[in-house]
């Protein structure tokens, strides 16, 4: 009896351990996602400025940088509305069985972009602007990312559940209350780190 109860034991055990494992690679795969979009964001800009000299870009460079024309709230909008449509992108593919790689390319998007305003900064106003990136663009972004993670983890986690019941590969089904709560708490780790851009950008005058 003690020897059945030792084999019985092992494959929840087993099981468990690849549950963990595959998490833990989704969330280092999404970390490196989001650094090496931020540096080829970076490295964009420095090889070919003049692809970043349109109206969008402008329209971008102001809403990280300038509070002349805008207020508290419209700042706070302006980067919440991105990210909140972010949020939505990634639920959208969550809940497809094909929802891995659109994921991972709305996160490299999303912050290629703040790869990009950083060096922007550095090769336009050098340590000024380095310095205004560092203490006024990245404490937010910070935060951004956090709920980048979770966000796009629980994407990930989704899909490949959904994409098992579609082969017929499990009985399970995807506790949807589940994945509207994780969605819920990015959108609010979505919103302060808004409020943090906003108030930074808000507060602290560019000296450039």
């Amino acid at each position: 009896m003690k020897i059945n109860a030792v084999f019985i034991k092992k494959p929840a055990i087993k099981r468990v351990g690849i549950k963990a494992d595959e998490s833990y690679r989704s969330l280092l795969l999404i970390f490196l996602v989001i650094l090496i979009s931020m540096v080829c964001g970076a490295l964009a800009y420095c090889i070919n400025r003049n692809a970043f000299s349109g109206e969008l870009w402008n329209g971008f460079v102001r809403l990280m940088t300038d509070k002349s024309r805008k207020s508290f709230s419209e700042i706070f909008s302006g980067f919440y509305s991105i990210d909140l449509l972010i949020l939505i992108l990634l639920s959208v593919f969550g809940s497809a069985s094909i929802g891995f790689f659109p994921t991972i390319i709305t996160v490299a998007f999303r912050t290629a972009g703040i790869g990009t305003i950083g060096a922007f900064l550095f090769v336009n106003h050098y340590l000024i602007g380095l310095k205004y990136y560092l203490l006024v663009i990245v404490p937010g972004k910070l935060l951004l990312f956090f709920g980048l993670l979770l966000a796009a983890q629980n994407s990930i986690q989704t899909s490949r559940k959904v994409k098992q019941i579609t082969d017929g590969k499990t009985n399970e089904k995807i506790d949807k209350k589940l994945f509207a709560i994780r969605n819920g708490v990015c959108a609010a780790i979505f919103a302060l780190s808004a409020l943090v851009d906003a108030a930074l950008i808000y507060f602290i005058p560019a000296e450039f």
